[in-house]
């Protein structure tokens, strides 16, 4: 649009000078002869000269050639009064004119075309300058998310080696997992039963989706990843050519999950799973991150299942399970306390299995460790929940029953000894019975003091072995 305007600016005043040429050519014609007549004839030759220059410029060679030529003759009939001599000059001038103003042109066309070159491959270079820019933004961009994403990974690493309790770095995979891949509305971790070999469900994070009851045992999915040991995308669950989820499980709550097997030293010990109920929310590089945070969370796993075992091990009796002398006291002191501070009741059953020394005399050590194990597992079934049984000592059992009073505990220190005497344990061809004397003792009826209720409970235990055993007393 410039160059258009440009060019009618300089085609405006070429007609004007074509007017001015004419209108002296008039003049000419009406003083022939004159002594004007070789100055009009000079003004004549400069002004067809400024007009066929403008309208070559502006208006192009051919246009100039043209309206030159008219001119030509307008300017040969002024002419024609004057010596032949002048006319030939004209001439000569009319044509050398025009080969300046063709040499002109291809000059300013050659130089107009290297511009236009040179502008071709700035526009060219700008642009590429401008690709390789967006090209670096986009790579410092993807580094800067790549270093973001492994900071995010060092601290969940830091996160799952801060704790070795089970049920705290559960809360932390589902939870870190949750806010570094921040897509999905659910988060399931599985952990494979050592001896069915089937996933259950151990902890989860999310509100927007209801764990189905076979979910929390696995589904076709989780099994999939058992079976190849390999991390699982589906972007459609009800299309999946892999799966016949509309079969099997039609009320499925997601469309689209993402699941990663928890691999220890080559043993499979979990699943590590989002969901979402969006279609292809979850991609490849989402999986990507989700399988490191699987290897990080399976190492954890591992390491707290160990140290929760170890702790097992520590608190527990190698031969029945039930917890040990140490730990009796330790939660003797921590019930004490409670109760002060709630204002209730607890009561302390000691337990001895009657002429166990005879036992281990006639049947052997042997036959003696199977007897208390089958005790045990009477007083833990009799117990239940209710309380704690621990093994005080030999063949001696104590028991704490929070909240229990007096009255009750005397209930149900009978419905023990009656289950103990019903019990029977073949060994060596022979079959075995077993009695237990119990004492019992309350708080605060009997006394405020822990240790004056185990000496209490002691006492009892004893009045029921001098009263003939299999038999429960207690402090009256």
């Amino acid at each position: 649009m410039t160059q258009s305007f440009k060019r009618l600016w300089l085609a405006f005043p070429a007609f004007i000078w074509a007017g001015i040429c004419f209108y002296l050519t008039l003049m000419v014609l009406r003083r022939p002869h004159s002594t004007e007549t070789v100055i009009l004839i000079s003004f004549v030759g400069c002004a067809f000269t400024v007009s066929l220059s403008l309208a070559w410029i502006s208006l192009g060679r051919w246009v100039a050639i043209g309206l030159s030529s008219v001119g030509l003759i307008a300017v040969g009939l002024a002419i024609a009064s004057i010596p032949f001599g002048w006319l030939g000059l004209y001439f000569i001038w009319f044509g050398v004119l025009l080969f300046l103003l063709d040499r002109a042109q291809k000059f300013f066309e050659s130089e107009e075309s290297t511009e236009r070159v040179l502008a071709e491959k700035g526009i060219e270079e700008q642009n590429r300058l401008q690709e390789k820019l967006v090209r670096r933004k986009l790579s410092v961009q993807t580094l800067r998310e790549k270093y973001q994403a492994h900071v995010s990974l060092k601290e969940v690493a830091d996160d799952f080696a801060s704790t070795l309790s089970l049920t705290q770095l559960l809360d932390l995979v589902v939870k870190r997992t949750a806010h570094v891949i921040n897509k999905g509305e659910l988060v399931l971790v599985y952990r494979v039963d050592l001896e069915s070999g089937q996933p259950q469900l151990i902890a989860s994070h999310g509100v927007k989706q209801e764990i189905k009851a076979w979910s929390k045992l696995g589904d076709l999915f989780d099994h999939w990843v058992l079976k190849h040991r390999q991390p699982l995308l589906v972007a459609d669950a009800q299309s999946d050519f892999r799966f016949d989820v509309m079969n099997k499980h039609a009320d499925i709550p997601f469309r689209c999950l993402i699941s990663s097997p928890m691999i220890n030293e080559g043993r499979m010990i979990g699943v590590l799973r989002m969901n979402s109920a969006k279609v292809g929310e979850f991609s490849t590089d989402d999986l990507r991150v989700l399988s490191i945070l699987a290897v990080l969370a399976s190492s954890a796993l591992t390491n707290a299942v160990l140290y929760q075992k170890t702790e097992e091990m520590a608190i527990s009796d190698s031969l029945t399970g039930l917890y040990v002398h140490r730990y009796f006291r330790e939660r003797l002191e921590e019930e004490h306390k409670r109760a002060l501070i709630s204002n209730s009741p607890f009561s302390i059953l000691m337990c001895d299995i009657d002429h166990f020394k005879e036992c281990n005399d006639r049947f052997g050590h042997a036959s003696g460790d199977l007897l208390i194990k089958a005790v045990s597992q009477k007083l833990r079934e009799g117990v239940g929940d209710n309380g704690l049984v621990a093994r005080y000592g030999g063949e001696e059992f104590a028991i704490i029953l929070p909240g229990v009073e007096k009255n009750k505990a005397i209930l149900l220190a009978e419905t023990l000894r009656k289950l103990i005497e019903s019990l029977h344990v073949r060994t060596r061809g022979e079959e075995l019975k077993a009695t237990v004397s119990i004492g019992v003792a309350s708080f605060p009826v009997d006394t405020l003091d822990p240790e004056g209720l185990l000496e209490l409970a002691d006492k009892a235990l004893y009045k029921a072995k001098n009263q003939g055993r299999n038999s429960v007393c207690y402090n009256e």
